[in-house]
Protein backbone atom coordinates (compact mmCIF):
# COMPACT_ATOMS: atom_id res chain seq x y z
CA UNK A 1 0.00 0.00 0.00
CA UNK A 2 1.02 2.89 -0.81
CA UNK A 3 2.08 6.13 1.24
CA UNK A 4 -0.39 9.51 1.35
CA UNK A 5 1.94 12.14 -0.16
CA UNK A 6 0.54 14.21 1.78
CA UNK A 7 1.59 12.46 5.28
CA UNK A 8 4.52 12.30 3.89
CA UNK A 9 5.02 16.12 3.58
CA UNK A 10 4.00 16.76 6.87
CA UNK A 11 6.15 14.32 9.07
CA UNK A 12 8.64 15.49 6.77
CA UNK A 13 8.62 18.95 8.45
CA UNK A 14 7.54 17.05 12.40
CA UNK A 15 10.77 14.78 11.93
CA UNK A 16 13.12 18.09 10.54
CA UNK A 17 11.54 20.50 13.19
CA UNK A 18 12.61 23.31 11.19
CA UNK A 19 11.59 25.55 8.13
CA UNK A 20 12.61 24.10 4.71
CA UNK A 21 11.63 25.70 1.13
CA UNK A 22 10.35 23.74 -1.70
CA UNK A 23 13.73 22.81 -2.83
CA UNK A 24 14.86 21.28 0.79
CA UNK A 25 11.58 19.44 0.57
CA UNK A 26 12.11 17.95 -2.93
CA UNK A 27 15.88 16.75 -2.40
CA UNK A 28 14.07 14.94 0.85
CA UNK A 29 11.43 13.33 -1.13
CA UNK A 30 12.42 12.85 -4.49
CA UNK A 31 10.23 10.15 -5.77
CA UNK A 32 7.67 13.27 -5.66
CA UNK A 33 7.58 16.26 -8.38
CA UNK A 34 8.17 19.71 -7.59
CA UNK A 35 4.70 20.52 -9.13
CA UNK A 36 3.20 17.59 -6.67
CA UNK A 37 4.76 19.10 -3.68
CA UNK A 38 4.13 22.53 -4.15
CA UNK A 39 0.24 21.46 -4.48
CA UNK A 40 0.84 19.59 -1.28
CA UNK A 41 2.41 22.74 0.30
CA UNK A 42 -0.71 24.34 -0.88
CA UNK A 43 -3.63 22.26 0.75
CA UNK A 44 -1.24 21.96 3.90
CA UNK A 45 -1.31 25.73 4.57
CA UNK A 46 -4.88 25.93 4.18
CA UNK A 47 -5.61 23.19 6.75
CA UNK A 48 -3.26 25.14 8.88
CA UNK A 49 -1.16 22.22 9.16
CA UNK A 50 1.62 24.64 8.34
CA UNK A 51 2.81 27.83 8.26
CA UNK A 52 4.68 29.90 5.58
CA UNK A 53 6.79 32.92 5.61
CA UNK A 54 8.23 35.20 2.70
CA UNK A 55 11.59 36.03 2.04
CA UNK A 56 12.08 38.19 -1.05
CA UNK A 57 10.15 35.71 -3.42
CA UNK A 58 10.90 32.64 -1.84
CA UNK A 59 8.45 30.75 0.31
CA UNK A 60 9.58 29.38 3.75
CA UNK A 61 7.54 26.61 5.08
CA UNK A 62 7.52 25.33 9.13
CA UNK A 63 5.52 22.86 10.99
CA UNK A 64 2.47 24.06 12.52
CA UNK A 65 3.10 23.06 16.23
CA UNK A 66 0.01 24.60 17.38
CA UNK A 67 -1.56 21.59 16.16
CA UNK A 68 0.06 18.97 18.07
CA UNK A 69 -1.04 17.34 21.39
CA UNK A 70 0.66 19.23 24.79
CA UNK A 71 3.29 17.02 25.61
CA UNK A 72 4.34 17.07 21.74
CA UNK A 73 4.11 20.51 21.66
CA UNK A 74 6.67 21.41 24.61
CA UNK A 75 9.44 18.54 22.89
CA UNK A 76 8.57 20.49 19.35
CA UNK A 77 9.79 23.85 20.72
CA UNK A 78 12.81 21.87 23.01
CA UNK A 79 14.22 21.24 19.29
CA UNK A 80 12.97 24.99 17.77
CA UNK A 81 15.33 26.45 20.81
CA UNK A 82 17.62 24.33 19.74
CA UNK A 83 17.84 25.14 16.05
CA UNK A 84 16.86 28.67 16.94
CA UNK A 85 20.46 28.73 18.74
CA UNK A 86 22.22 27.39 15.80
CA UNK A 87 20.96 29.82 13.70
CA UNK A 88 21.42 32.31 16.07
CA UNK A 89 25.45 31.05 16.19
CA UNK A 90 25.18 30.43 11.89
CA UNK A 91 24.15 34.19 11.16
CA UNK A 92 26.83 35.81 13.37
CA UNK A 93 29.09 34.14 11.89
CA UNK A 94 27.99 34.65 8.19
CA UNK A 95 27.61 38.60 9.24
CA UNK A 96 31.21 38.37 10.16
CA UNK A 97 32.22 36.90 7.26
CA UNK A 98 30.21 39.71 5.06
CA UNK A 99 32.20 42.23 6.62
CA UNK A 100 35.58 40.48 5.97
CA UNK A 101 34.48 39.83 2.17
CA UNK A 102 33.56 43.46 1.70
CA UNK A 103 36.81 44.50 3.25
CA UNK A 104 38.46 42.11 1.01
CA UNK A 105 36.44 43.29 -2.35
CA UNK A 106 37.28 47.45 -1.28
CA UNK A 107 40.66 46.11 -1.47
CA UNK A 108 40.55 44.70 -4.51
CA UNK A 109 38.22 46.97 -6.34
CA UNK A 110 40.86 47.87 -8.84
CA UNK A 111 41.12 44.59 -10.74
CA UNK A 112 37.61 43.46 -11.78
CA UNK A 113 38.92 40.04 -12.50
CA UNK A 114 40.59 39.18 -9.74
CA UNK A 115 39.06 36.05 -7.69
CA UNK A 116 38.49 35.94 -3.73
CA UNK A 117 39.98 33.12 -2.60
CA UNK A 118 37.16 31.82 -0.57
CA UNK A 119 35.13 29.20 -2.25
CA UNK A 120 31.90 30.92 -1.46
CA UNK A 121 31.00 34.38 -3.10
CA UNK A 122 29.48 37.92 -0.81
CA UNK A 123 26.31 36.95 -3.32
CA UNK A 124 25.53 33.87 -1.83
CA UNK A 125 26.60 34.39 1.67
CA UNK A 126 23.78 37.53 1.63
CA UNK A 127 21.40 35.47 0.34
CA UNK A 128 21.95 32.55 3.23
CA UNK A 129 22.30 35.10 5.79
CA UNK A 130 19.00 36.46 4.63
CA UNK A 131 17.66 32.71 4.65
CA UNK A 132 18.79 31.87 8.20
CA UNK A 133 17.35 35.35 9.12
CA UNK A 134 14.04 34.07 8.35
CA UNK A 135 13.95 30.72 9.62
CA UNK A 136 15.03 32.71 13.08
CA UNK A 137 12.10 34.76 12.72
CA UNK A 138 9.85 31.50 12.42
CA UNK A 139 10.97 30.00 15.43
CA UNK A 140 10.69 33.36 17.05
CA UNK A 141 6.95 33.35 16.25
CA UNK A 142 6.68 30.04 17.43
CA UNK A 143 8.13 30.76 20.64
CA UNK A 144 6.40 33.59 21.31
CA UNK A 145 2.95 31.91 21.00
CA UNK A 146 3.77 29.83 23.15
CA UNK A 147 4.55 32.16 25.74
CA UNK A 148 0.99 33.93 25.40
CA UNK A 149 -0.57 30.75 25.39
CA UNK A 150 1.01 30.08 29.02
CA UNK A 151 0.49 33.45 30.17
CA UNK A 152 -3.19 33.40 29.29
CA UNK A 153 -3.72 29.72 31.28
CA UNK A 154 -2.03 31.75 34.01
CA UNK A 155 -4.17 34.44 34.18
CA UNK A 156 -7.07 32.50 33.49
CA UNK A 157 -6.30 30.25 36.75
CA UNK A 158 -6.29 33.36 38.90
CA UNK A 159 -8.80 34.42 37.66
CA UNK A 160 -10.58 31.41 38.86
CA UNK A 161 -9.19 31.64 42.50
CA UNK A 162 -9.97 35.21 43.03
CA UNK A 163 -13.66 34.83 42.12
CA UNK A 164 -13.51 31.33 44.28
CA UNK A 165 -12.52 33.40 47.01
CA UNK A 166 -15.07 36.40 46.49
CA UNK A 167 -17.82 33.90 46.48
CA UNK A 168 -17.18 32.75 49.54
CA UNK A 169 -16.69 35.25 51.59
CA UNK A 170 -20.29 36.87 50.35
CA UNK A 171 -21.42 33.50 50.71
CA UNK A 172 -20.23 33.25 54.53
CA UNK A 173 -21.97 37.01 54.79
CA UNK A 174 -25.10 35.94 53.51
CA UNK A 175 -25.55 33.44 55.84
CA UNK A 176 -24.02 34.93 59.37
CA UNK A 177 -26.52 38.21 58.32
CA UNK A 178 -29.64 36.07 57.77
CA UNK A 179 -29.02 34.32 61.02
CA UNK A 180 -28.86 37.46 63.08
CA UNK A 181 -32.06 39.04 61.24
CA UNK A 182 -33.62 36.01 62.23
CA UNK A 183 -32.74 35.83 65.63
CA UNK A 184 -33.52 39.55 65.90
CA UNK A 185 -37.49 38.90 64.92
CA UNK A 186 -37.53 35.82 66.80
CA UNK A 187 -36.45 37.61 69.93
CA UNK A 188 -39.10 40.40 69.50
CA UNK A 189 -42.20 37.93 68.49
CA UNK A 190 -41.50 36.24 72.05
CA UNK A 191 -41.92 39.65 73.90
CA UNK A 192 -44.89 41.17 71.36
CA UNK A 193 -46.86 37.99 71.28
CA UNK A 194 -46.94 38.11 67.13
CA UNK A 195 -45.62 35.53 64.65
CA UNK A 196 -42.13 36.04 63.03
CA UNK A 197 -44.16 36.34 59.27
CA UNK A 198 -47.05 39.15 61.12
CA UNK A 199 -43.60 41.12 62.02
CA UNK A 200 -42.32 40.58 58.72
CA UNK A 201 -45.48 41.77 57.02
CA UNK A 202 -45.86 44.62 59.90
CA UNK A 203 -41.90 45.78 59.31
CA UNK A 204 -42.13 45.40 55.32
CA UNK A 205 -38.79 43.18 55.90
CA UNK A 206 -37.32 42.59 52.39
CA UNK A 207 -37.36 38.59 52.17
CA UNK A 208 -35.65 36.11 49.71
CA UNK A 209 -39.29 35.82 48.01
CA UNK A 210 -39.72 39.56 47.96
CA UNK A 211 -36.66 39.99 45.76
CA UNK A 212 -37.12 36.78 43.79
CA UNK A 213 -34.79 34.48 45.74
CA UNK A 214 -35.29 31.14 46.79
CA UNK A 215 -32.80 30.05 48.90
CA UNK A 216 -33.41 26.61 48.45
CA UNK A 217 -32.38 26.64 44.46
CA UNK A 218 -28.40 27.64 45.93
CA UNK A 219 -27.77 24.57 48.41
CA UNK A 220 -24.19 25.35 47.71
CA UNK A 221 -24.62 28.44 49.91
CA UNK A 222 -25.07 26.17 52.78
CA UNK A 223 -21.77 24.39 51.78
Amino acid sequence: MSIDPHKQVLEEFFNKARPLTLNDLHSQLKHLEKKQLDTILEILLKKEKLIMKMNGKMKIYCYNFNQTEDKELSQSFDEINKHYMKYLKKVNEKEDEIKRLKNLLNEKNNDQNDELEENITLEELEHEHELLKSRIDAYQQQINEKDVNEEKNNVDEKIIKEAIKVYTTYRDAYIKRKRIAYDMLKGISNVSNKSVKKLIEDTEVETDNLVQFNFQNYPELLE
